[in-house]
């Protein structure tokens, strides 16, 4: 350890104090002089008589930023020089606190402390020191009464540190302590500052005070023999607080608040294990370090390793101590000596180097002072550092975790794996952390094993895996082109993303996601990729808007020209896919041949996709020369999920079914029993089948029906016949089909019910909706099923005849066909006696319908006398209103030119009409009854109604 003179005994007199704000040290002397004395970067003295100016690192973790030296002091030897010497006073300077957050120096002179304003003024030329070029004047503002006769004071540094509340003073009064609150008016370096007395406690102390350092809500007091802790809200004593504080735990997070104790603890603890080894005369800290004085050496002490990491011989006893933040400053005779330990950021990137990264942002919490923006980018600096250190440990989950929240370079990672970038790849990080590969030997043989090539590359496999994950995350599409630092990451990313896919974990469907949407590759650099993967250069080709180039490339795979290794592909698909997306009509017509000779089964979709709206009429010119199967995909498509109305075009599907079914549906005609139900067989004869039906059945029909029954009639296509019949009415003719070709007779049987029960429903609805005489008499028409009767005309007088069918006709539903009509059909030569179970049923059906008519009318006669018996009743009904008679509702007599209401009822029958609701005379205003609903029947005799009661009011 090296010694500076900063200044010889006789020039400074004897130091009293020391302070240290914004790289100047303030030196308090016995004949009441203020010394400057600038510090350089690192503490050491320069050349002027500061402190030298040494290497320095930038950084950018705000206050973190100090000298990167490895050592933990860092000084040079130099000629004394000040940058300025103020006399204060005849007296001495006892003691000096600086409050920094409001630029406030306060000095212990002559028994009181006075308050200064600290203005910054530029340095002359000649006492300039590197990074220093100022002083400080010092504006006197006021000396605060209340202090007089004090022998030291202290400002609460838990405050000063932790927040901006501290401003309360603690002033030393003998065995008393007194507090001030003061503030200084607009906060202006030049503002007027005032103090008012808050509190003073009287301490029954057995000693003077000698020393106080307050922290928080607690004052520590160093006495002669002892050190107390006091209440700053209640002035008692808390020796549980004092006794759970030591040396070793002020690491914890609850206790490290009260570090500034350690220069009140230290000179009471006696020599112990590792530290102290001997008796402590002063006790600084400097965090994490603790530094104990001793009369002979320095030792320093590391709280987080909890150990001494270095030990110094000193040539003198040290006379007084001084630390902040930064630096530790040592009195001894003669001389004044600055230490630097390694600044707060390079002790935090050590930890993270050493895997303590827990600890490491441990230390930022407790240590950092800044903006909330500071803190963010310095946070995301360092969780970059714990990213590599954990990355090159091959611990990538945790690495690419700490890289997600940082703001690194994404190339600073890409550019650890060669095979990543391309041959343009030009960006190098600003630290190079060396070979991955020999990273991870390092870290195997760290770890016991062998470093043999497989594991070497089974780790780089794992590290590639983790970094495609993290390049998935962080992609973007969005980038702004003027950003071009964004946009050269990007581009890196979608590079590395692609040689990933291709040649690594072998994910054609992500990589083509990433060259089939947006993306920032730049084509001459991946292009070489694809050399034997035509298909995704044609993607990438085509996503950079070279839409020829890349269906010619799928064109040359087709063909076999050029190479697809990745998928097994004819280039097909991928053209229709391409050619779908873009909708031009001109490139669809241009490459459809092509793609159609090919694999037309494929190609047909590039016209059955909804996103092309190529010209029908086109399309089926085109698609006339292909096979029937083909043209039918596109009709079906442009008629069942297009919705086309056009005629031509559906009675050209229809004409296509019928050609298809031809050549599948076998040539004779099974009998009723075997066959199976048109468009339930099996495989593709039965889906053509169901698809005419459908087309030929449906609600909106938009074909032309006479064109396809003539197409029809030339083929054994009966069940499609029938549809086209029974649409236009035409049941004999179903009925023929049914009985002579399809020889299904129960069908025939249940088309004439489901026939008449469509017609009769259709009636009743339009009656329904709009009611006439001339409806319901057809509806009346209808209780026999005309549809028999042709049914009948058929089986006796149609060739081949089938009485049989007709005698069964007759025999099962005699009650549903018309007697009369019947008989005019029945041949001359049918016996009686075939014909004796239907005219039974039929007479008595007959019979029974005439009796039913019988006596609905005779209910409905007698249902209309009663309710004409009730009317008359009530139209001859008599009332005799007497002189005494009142209104109910109004308690008025009812006079004789009174206009009454009169309510068919014994009880208060008579009321006045405007007494009653004309909107509601049918109720009764007093007792609600409604004489519109009878609670049940009345029966009326004849003499009731010719000579009724009178009703006395």
């Amino acid at each position: 350890m090296e010694q500076i003179s900063l200044m010889e005994w006789n020039q400074l007199g004897r130091i009293e104090c020391l302070a240290h704000y914004e790289n100047v040290l303030f030196i308090g002397s016995s004949d009441g002089h203020l010394f400057q004395f600038g510090l350089g970067a690192n503490g050491a003295p320069s050349e002027s008589g500061s402190l030298a100016n040494a290497r320095t690192t930038s950084s950018p973790c705000g206050s973190h930023a100090h000298s990167s030296n490895d050592s933990f002091f860092s000084f040079a030897e130099s000629e004394p020089r000040q940058l300025s010497k103020v006399k204060l006073s005849k007296n001495a300077i006892a003691h000096i606190e600086i409050d920094s957050q409001r630029h406030l120096m306060f000095l212990l002179v002559d028994g009181s402390v006075s308050m200064f304003a600290l203005e910054k003024q530029r340095t002359s030329a000649a006492h300039a020191v590197s990074n220093v070029s100022w002083n400080f004047k010092l504006n006197f503002i006021c000396v605060l009464k209340e202090t007089k006769g004090c022998s030291g004071f202290a400002l609460n540094l838990g405050d000063a540190y932790d927040s901006f509340r501290g401003r309360i003073v603690c002033v030393i009064k003998k065995r008393s302590l007194t507090l001030l609150k003061y503030w200084k008016d607009g906060e202006a370096s030049m503002g007027v500052a005032r103090a008012e007395y808050q509190r003073e406690f009287k301490l029954p102390l057995p000693e003077q005070i000698q020393n106080v350092v307050w922290v928080n809500q607690y004052i520590f007091l160093a006495l002669k023999t002892i050190s107390v802790a006091i209440s700053s809200s209640t002035g008692q004593q808390d020796n549980s607080m004092l006794s759970s504080l030591s040396l070793h735990n002020l690491i914890a997070d609850d206790k490290t608040k009260y570090l500034p104790a350690s220069k009140i603890l230290g000179p009471f603890v006696h020599p112990q294990g590792e530290f102290p080894t001997e008796t402590t005369l002063f006790m600084e800290f400097c965090f994490p370090f603790l530094v104990s004085c001793s009369a002979k050496h320095v030792e320093v002490f590391n709280l987080y390793e909890q150990s001494v990491i270095n030990k110094y011989k000193l040539a003198s006893r040290p006379v007084l101590t001084y630390c902040d933040p930064t630096h530790i400053i040592l009195v001894l005779k003669g001389r004044v000596m600055v230490y630097e330990p390694p600044s707060i950021g390079t002790q935090i990137r050590s930890m993270i180097n050493d895997n303590r990264i827990l600890q490491a942002f441990g230390m930022f919490e407790k240590t950092f002072r800044g903006s909330e923006e500071d803190k963010m980018n310095a946070i995301a600096h360092y969780k970059e550092e714990a990213g590599f250190a954990c990355f090159f440990r091959t611990r990538y989950k945790e690495a690419f975790n700490y890289f997600s929240e940082s703001n690194i370079d994404i190339r600073d990672i890409i550019y650890y794996f060669s095979d990543l970038t391309p041959d343009s790849f030009i960006h190098q990080p600003s630290t190079v952390k060396g070979d991955l590969k020999k990273k991870i030997k390092e870290t195997i043989l760290s770890r016991g094993q062998d470093p043999s090539d497989a594991r070497v590359a089974i780790r780089l496999k794992q590290a590639k895996k983790s970094l495609l994950q993290y390049l998935e995350k962080m992609r973007r599409v969005d980038v702004d082109p003027s950003k071009q630092h964004e946009l050269k990451a990007q581009q890196a990313i979608d590079y590395a993303l692609c040689y990933l896919y291709l040649k690594e974990v072998k994910n054609y469907g992500e990589l083509k996601q990433l060259l089939r949407h947006d993306n920032n590759c730049v084509f001459e650099d991946v292009a070489p990729l694809f050399d034997n993967n035509a298909v995704f250069q044609a993607f990438l080709c085509w996503s950079k808007d070279k839409r020829q180039d890349a269906l010619n490339i799928l064109r040359d795979v087709g063909d076999g020209k050029l190479l697809e290794d990745s998928t097994k592909t004819n280039g097909v698909q991928e053209t229709v896919e391409l050619l779908v997306e873009s909708n031009d009509h001109n490139l669809i017509f241009m490459y459809a041949p092509h793609a159609f000779e090919i694999d037309d089964t494929v190609a047909v979709n590039m016209f059955t996709n909804t996103a092309v709206t190529a010209d029908p009429d086109r399309v089926v010119e085109f698609l006339s020369l292909l096979p029937s199967d083909i043209q039918r995909t596109y009709l079906e498509f442009l008629i069942f999920e297009k919705k086309n109305e056009e005629e031509r075009y559906h009675n050209e599907l229809i004409f296509n079914y019928i050609k298809s079914i031809e050549v599948l549906k076998p040539p004779v005609y099974l009998p009723h029993g075997v066959r199976v139900i048109a468009g339930m067989e099996g495989g593709t004869l039965g889906q053509l089948r169901s698809n005419l039906l459908t087309l030929l059945s449906g609600e909106q029909t938009f074909y032309n029906s006479s064109k396809v029954l003539r197409r029809l009639q030339s083929t054994s296509l009966y069940e499609e016949m029938i549809v086209l019949f029974r649409a236009s009415d035409n049941h004999q003719a179903s009925l023929k089909l049914l009985v002579h070709n399809i020889e299904d007779f129960e069908w025939a049987e249940r088309y004439c019910i489901e026939v008449h029960e469509e017609e009769k429903e259709g009636l009743r609805e339009q009656i329904a909706q709009n009611p006439s005489t001339q409806l319901e008499e057809r509806l009346t028409k209808l209780d026999h099923n005309p549809y028999f009767l042709i049914l009948l005309d058929i089986c006796f007088h149609s060739q081949p005849r089938n009485e049989q069918l007709g005698v069964f006709l007759l025999k099962n539903h005699a009650k549903e066909i018309d007697p009369i009509a019947c008989l005019g059909i029945i041949p001359d030569k049918m016996t009686l006696s075939e014909l004796l179970v239907y005219l039974r049923q039929s007479v008595q059906h007959t019979y029974d319908r005439e009796k039913q008519s019988e006596l609905i009318y005779n209910l409905q006669n007698m249902n209309h006398i009663q309710h004409e018996s009730l009317l008359a009743r009530g139209l001859s009904r008599r009332v005799i209103i007497k002189e005494n008679s009142m209104c109910p509702v109004c308690s008025k007599a009812i006079g004789s030119s009174s206009v009454v209401a009169i309510f068919p009822s014994q009880q208060m029958p008579v009321l006045h009409l405007k007494c009653c609701n004309k909107k509601t005379l049918h109720k009764h205003p007093i007792t609600g009854r409604d004489f519109c609903v009878f609670e049940q029947p009345i029966r009326v005799s004849e003499t009731a109604v010719l000579q009724p009661k009178p009703t006395l009011l």
